[in-house]
């Protein structure tokens, strides 16, 4: 069991980005609120400024998920060694 939790984090950590990407576009369309209704609604009026702001949130939200599992990763995988070669 613990040989896995590095490999279940990584996974946590490829997921976490495939999830805002789909959390998104699903607001694109079909919600009347959250960071992708405030990039659509922004893109139909023009606000680019706006949309810039919601854009660079989501940025911002994908890369600070990313590294706190990159980090949790590295921590729980620390116990490991290197493979005789």
């Amino acid at each position: 069991m613990p040989g896995s939790v590095p490999i279940l984090i990584a996974g946590l950590r490829i997921a976490v980005g495939r999830a805002l990407t789909g959390v998104v576009a699903a607001e694109l369309f079909g919600a009347t609120a959250g960071l992708g209704f405030s990039i659509a609604y922004y893109g139909q009026k023009l606000k680019t400024n706006e949309m810039m702001v919601s854009l660079v949130l989501v940025v911002i939200l994908g890369v600070i998920f990313t590294q706190l599992l990159s980090l949790l990763e590295s921590a729980t995988d620390s116990w490991r060694t290197a493979p005789d070669r």
